[in-house]
C-alpha cells in the first residue's frame, strides 16, 4: 500500500477580497502552491468583497464576520473563530498589514502554530499614523511571528527601519506574475471605454485613494492637451476620494476627456488598450499593476516611489521613472511616450521581457522552501 503523504495546512488570513493588489496577489499564490505538497485555506476577517470569482475551487474559505459588523465590537467573535479554524500544525499567514498579521501572530500564542507576517507596502508613510493601540499590539505581537516576507526590498528596508527586531526573521520574496492568464484575459471581452476611436490612451489603476496620487494625473493630462497632445485619461478602481477627483475632473475642465469607471473584474482587457501606462502612487510597495501592464507590452511611466517601481523598472531600463510627486516631469515623459514611436515600441518590447521574470515558476519556489522549511520546526 502507497502511504499518503499528509499535506502542509496553509491558511492565509486577509481582512476581505476586495479590489486591490494585494487580495488577488494572495489568490494568486494559493492557486499556485504545489498541491502535492500543500492544502491553502482562505481565511476573511469580513465575508465581503469582489474576487469571489478568482478563489481556486479547491479552496476552503472561513469567514468570521459579515460585512457590516465591526471588528472593535465582534472581537471576540473573530478570536473564537480563528481559534475553532486553526490548527496546532497549521501554518498560518497573515496577508496584510496590519490586522491580518495581528491575526497570524495571535494564532501563534494561542494555538503554538507556526506563523508568518506578510508585508505589502512601505510602511514608513504609516507608522506615525499608527494609535495608541496599534503600536501596544505591534510591541506584544510582531515577536510572535515565525517569519516575515515582504514583496519587495524597500518593503524590507521600511520594516527594519521601523521594527528592527523582526531583520533576523525577514525575508524578501517577488509577487508571482501569472503572464499567461493575464494576456488570455485581455482577449476576452474587451471594454470599449474610450470616448474617440483614434485617439490615444493613457490608463492609471488602483484603489482611489490618497496613496495612489491620481490626483496628479490627471493634473498631467490637462497639461499634455494644453500642449496640444491629444489623448484620453482612464482610471481603473474605486475607492474613498472618487468625489474629490471628480471635483477636480470638473475644476480642470476635461470631462469629456476623463473617465472613472470604477472596479473592474477583467481589467487586462482595458490596459491592453493603452498607449501608456502610468502609476502615480507616493508610495507602494511592489505594485502588480505595473507588473501587469509590463506583461501586456504597454510601455510604463512610473513615479519612482519608495518602493517597487524602481526595482520593477531597474533603474529606468524596462519603463520610465520620473520624480515622485513631480507633476512636470510625469508630463514630460508620458510626452515623450505618446510622440515618439521607437521609444514606445521599445519599452514595449522590454516590458514584455521584463514580466517574464515573475513568472510563478521563477517565485513560488522560494515560497514553498520556506513553507516547507517552516513546517519542519
Amino acid at each position: 500500500m502507497t502511504e499518503q503523504v499528509r499535506l502542509q495546512r496553509v491558511i492565509f488570513i486577509l481582512p476581505n477580497i476586495s479590489g486591490g493588489g494585494a487580495e488577488r496577489v494572495t489568490l494568486n499564490v494559493m492557486r499556485n502552491l504545489d498541491r502535492r505538497q500543500f492544502q491553502p485555506v482562505l481565511f476573511l476577517i469580513k465575508n465581503q468583497g469582489v474576487y469571489w470569482g478568482e478563489i481556486p475551487s479547491d479552496v476552503q474559505v472561513i469567514a468570521a464576520m459579515e460585512g457590516r459588523e465591526r471588528v472593535r465590537w465582534h472581537l471576540l467573535k473573530l478570536i473564537r473563530c480563528m481559534q475553532r479554524e486553526v490548527n496546532k500544525d497549521d501554518i498560518v499567514i497573515g496577508a496584510m498589514e496590519y490586522d491580518a498579521i495581528f491575526l497570524a501572530a495571535l494564532a501563534g500564542i494561542i494555538k503554538g502554530c507556526r506563523t508568518i507576517g506578510w508585508f505589502r507596502c512601505n510602511i514608513g508613510f504609516w507608522t506615525d499614523r499608527l494609535s495608541l493601540v496599534h503600536k501596544i499590539l505591534i510591541s506584544w505581537l510582531f515577536p510572535a511571528l515565525s517569519a516575515v516576507l515582504t514583496v519587495s526590498q524597500g518593503v524590507a528596508d521600511s520594516v527594519i527601519k521601523a521594527y528592527p527586531r523582526l531583520k533576523p526573521r525577514l525575508q524578501v520574496l517577488y509577487n508571482p506574475l501569472d503572464v499567461d492568464q493575464i494576456r488570455q484575459q485581455a482577449q476576452l471581452s474587451p471594454a470599449v471605454l474610450r470616448k474617440e476611436h483614434d485617439c490615444p490612451i493613457i490608463i492609471g489603476a488602483g484603489r482611489l485613494e490618497y496613496a495612489k496620487h491620481f490626483d496628479i494625473l490627471i493634473r498631467a493630462h490637462a497639461k499634455l492637451l494644453a500642449w496640444g497632445i491629444r489623448q484620453e485619461l482612464i482610471i481603473l478602481g474605486e475607492g474613498n476620494e472618487r468625489t474629490c477627483l471628480q471635483c477636480l475632473i470638473d475644476d480642470l475642465d476635461v470631462n469629456e476627456t476623463v473617465s472613472l469607471p470604477g472596479f473592474q473584474a477583467n481589467p487586462f482587457a482595458i490596459i491592453q488598450q493603452a498607449a501608456v501606462f502610468v502609476l502615480s502612487s507616493r508610495f507602494e510597495g511592489l505594485p502588480g499593476v505595473l507588473l501587469q501592464a509590463l506583461a501586456l507590452g504597454v510601455p510604463v511611466v512610473a513615479a519612482d516611489c519608495p518602493s517597487g517601481p524602481d526595482e520593477i523598472l531597474e533603474h529606468g531600463r524596462y519603463g520610465l521613472l520620473v520624480p515622485p510627486d513631480d507633476m512636470e516631469s510625469m508630463t514630460e515623459a508620458i510626452a515623450r511616450v505618446l510622440t515618439d514611436p521607437e521609444l514606445a515600441e521599445r519599452l514595449a518590447r522590454l516590458g514584455r521581457e521584463r514580466a517574464e521574470h515573475f513568472r510563478p515558476e521563477n517565485t513560488i519556489p522560494a515560497f514553498e522552501k520556506l513553507l516547507s522549511a517552516l513546517s519542519q520546526q
